[in-house]
């Protein structure tokens, strides 16, 4: 099929920051080969650069994000005297999000036409402003779950527009299926997939460089927990639950990577404080945000997914398996269904802390047992999740709604 041939369809990424959404959808939409996908994203150029080089995409900016809300109601809060007021601003302040949002589809239906697109996707699960650009352009609609955070605030109408809806885990599907009241046989699973290749293009000197970052001498073992630094991502009380190893071993190393994305900066610095509070700083390290995050993964020795609610997936799980590394998650949600306990990993319940010590412990006093895990996770990739299948199982649920 030439490229003139290819239907090209629309993209649309509402992602505020950098996360899991767009490395999945980047790493599957990479190994397209018979639809041409025009991507609409929100991420500013320092987070999405890397993931977005390779395929059209068009940047714009969202004046009414949920940044921008959660600003404009903390303003509100400390400013505004009244409660009369307060509300007459709130009313305010909804009103322009809503012409906001429809201007916003014009714009996106607009540049849909200009590329003759003939299907818009929406890679957030349900949301407003993919409803009224497939509304507005009259074409079919996808609603692709991604995360486990999403409360049904929408209509019925929105809700049930979709001529498609793709679910990441089982559980993300019966999770939407209640929620939305969707028939569960109407959601199709299709697992995100990881580029297992690109761990084999890092160079030597980038995974020595990333274990200097680290701050980690030869025969140190290097524990990295790679998220967004939110209280739900439980960077704090895994800190909390391996103080006790960490005094007892100084060839034990934690690094956080990932900042706190303007969410949760009370977090963010208690965490800092902890590691003072208890003389850590050779120990544990906060890497921020790191653009490529992959050299970390390889240079790290075992992987953390500490979550303290569902995860709708778990992106961390899959990098760490395609880097040949172990990983411990918490047992809630999607990691359930992935991890087979024991083999490639460990699951753990976040609020036993002595399962959860022991489990820290057996990796981090067993080399073989570190290695045997990351290479029962490595034949799980090549099994379940190359970029290669999951972009055709991908491309083929599409094309189903393209005449």
């Amino acid at each position: 099929m030439s490229q003139q041939q290819k239907p090209s369809i629309l993209i649309i990424e509402q992602g505020q920051s950098f996360g899991g959404a767009i490395i999945s959808l980047s790493q599957t939409i990479a190994c397209f080969k018979k639809i041409d996908p025009l991507l609409i994203t929100f991420m500013p150029v320092e987070a999405s650069a890397p993931w977005v080089k390779n395929f059209s995409h068009v940047r714009l900016t969202d004046h009414f994000n949920y940044k921008a809300r959660n600003s404009f109601t903390d303003v509100c809060k400390s400013r505004i005297p009244t409660r009369l007021l307060k509300k007459l601003f709130f009313k305010g302040y909804a009103l322009a999000s809503v012409i906001g949002e429809i201007l916003l589809a014009h714009k996106i239906a607009r540049i849909g036409r200009m590329h003759q697109v003939r299907l818009v996707h929406c890679n957030n699960g349900v949301t407003n402003l993919s409803w009224r650009v497939a509304k507005i352009m009259q074409l079919p609609l996808v609603y692709h779950f991604r995360g486990a955070d999403s409360a049904n605030t929408y209509t019925d109408e929105i809700c049930h527009a979709a001529a498609k809806y793709i679910a990441i885990t089982h559980f993300l599907a019966e999770e939407f299926s209640r929620k939305l009241s969707v028939p569960l046989e109407k959601i199709s699973l299709i697992y995100d997939p990881v580029d297992h290749h690109i761990f084999d293009q890092i160079s030597a000197t980038a995974v020595v460089c990333a274990r200097q970052a680290m701050n980690a001498d030869p025969g140190d073992v290097v524990y990295l927990i790679a998220a967004r630094v939110i209280a739900f991502k439980g960077q704090l009380e895994f800190l909390q639950c391996a103080l006790p190893l960490l005094r007892a071993n100084e060839k034990f190393k934690i690094a956080i990577m990932g900042d706190n994305a303007d969410e949760s900066p009370d977090y963010f610095q208690q965490i800092k404080q902890f590691i003072l509070d208890h003389q850590l700083q050779q120990q544990v390290v906060m890497l921020g945000f790191q653009a490529d995050p992959m050299p970390f993964i390889k240079a790290a020795d075992v992987i953390m997914h500490f979550s303290l609610g569902p995860e709708g997936f778990g992106r961390s799980i899959i990098e760490a398996w395609a880097a040949k590394k172990p990983i411990i998650a918490t047992a809630i949600g999607g990691p359930i269904e992935l991890i087979d306990d024991g083999k490639d990993g460990y699951l753990v319940d976040p609020d036993n802390i002595d399962q959860c010590r022991d489990r820290i412990k057996n990796l981090l006093n067993n080399a073989l047992l570190r290695e045997s895990m990351g290479n029962a996770g490595f034949a799980r990739v090549l099994d379940s999740f190359t970029q290669e299948a999951i972009a055709a199982q991908l491309e083929n649920a599409l094309l189903e709604l393209i005449p």
